[in-house]
Parts: structure tokens; sequence; C-alpha cells
């Protein structure tokens, strides 16, 4: 048994309500979000927040396909994601917090595996855009990292220390700033990262911007 496997038994032990579940389950379901137009971005979001509120102002882009579940995948929605990409001809663009859960997720599509196993795994081309340096210098306020930030609890900061060592390139994915960040214990969400107050009340546009180029 891996050491991922392991801890995700202990965490099932061990949580009581304190942390999310770490196994795949059929809920919540997959939400789609389609643009309208010829498919020329396909993106899996972590949440459905920021594409609900890119439709509620008719923000979303036209070439746009947007996955969206909370949770980590099981194998049925990997291969969801995998028939949406092959389909399409498309990588998939990564949107998630700063966080170990999302951070496991993007691990599970990039490797194709719901258990973070080679064995049977079945990679798929995925690009990291989710919260990182390049959402902070997007920021109105280029204030510390910190802000708008959230605490790890124990468990929490363990599944860091599993992700990192599954992660070897994470400084380059989300930036010296946010891997600090990462390392102090602490953890930007994608509400924090958007927070009016630090961010600016037209951050949405500017981020969906850069998720555009």
């Amino acid at each position: 048994m891996s050491r991922w496997s392991r801890f995700r038994a202990r965490v099932e032990r061990e949580r009581r309500g304190t942390y999310e579940t770490l196994l795949p389950g059929p809920y919540p379901p997959l939400e789609v979000f389609l643009g309208g137009g010829r498919p020329r971005r396909l993106f899996y979001f972590t949440k459905p927040i920021l594409c609900t509120h890119w439709m509620l102002h008719d923000q979303f882009p036209s070439g746009w396909v947007a996955l969206a579940r909370r949770s980590v995948p099981g194998a049925q929605y990997l291969e969801e994601v995998r028939g949406y990409s092959e389909r399409l001809q498309l990588p998939v663009l990564f949107v998630g917090d700063l966080d170990p859960l999302d951070l496991t997720i993007y691990l599970m599509l990039l490797w194709g595996s719901a258990d973070l196993s080679t064995k049977g795994a079945r990679p798929m081309k995925v690009e990291y855009r989710a919260v990182s340096d390049r959402w902070l210098a997007l920021r109105q306020r280029r204030s510390s990292p910190i802000r708008g930030s959230l605490g790890m609890e124990a468990l929490e900061r363990e599944h860091y220390k599993i992700v990192k060592e599954l992660l070897p390139d994470l400084e380059r994915l989300v930036g010296p700033d946010c891997l600090e960040l990462l390392d102090s214990g602490h953890k930007l969400e994608l509400e924090g990262a958007c927070e009016p107050s630090v961010a600016g009340r037209d951050f949405p546009s500017r981020l969906l911007r850069y998720l555009n180029a």
C-alpha cells in the first residue's frame, strides 16, 4: 500500500468531520458550462463559483467548455474528463484552490489515476492555471500573499507534505510566494484569492482575460 493510500485510509478514520473526505464518490455531480461557440479552451474547475459569476454577468467566453466539480474524482469522472479532452483535442486547463486537496485533484487528472498509482494510470495533458503568483500579480493591491488565506489544520498539513513529494515541480507551478505560503501552513482558496477588499471588484474580469490569453 502506498503512502497516499495509507494516509487516505487514516483520514477516513480520524477526520470526524474536521477534514474533507479523500475517497472518490458519485456526489457531487460534474457540472458543464458551455460558451456556445467553437471550443477553443477546455477547463476543469474544482468549484463552479467563477464560471457561475461569468455566466451571470454575460462574460463567459464563447470558445470555452468548462467542467466543474468539487471533491476528488473517481475513475469514471476522470474518464469523462478524458473524453472531453480527446473529443475536443484540447488539453485540460486546471483551475482550483491553492491547497493540498486541489493540488491532489490536479495530480489525479495529470496522472489519470484516482488512486495516484502508476498501475493502470492513463496520463492526461493537463496545464496548471490555478491560484498562483500569477493570480497574486493581478490583484489590485499587491500586498502579502497571506491576505485572504486560511490556516491548514493538522491533517491538511500532513496531506501537503505528501503532495509536495509527489509534485517536485510545485514551485514552478505556483511560484515562490505561493510556495512559501503553503510551506508556512496556509492555503488560499478561490474565494480568498478573489476577495474584493484585496483583489479589487474587477478581479474576476482581469482573471478571465488572463485565463483566456
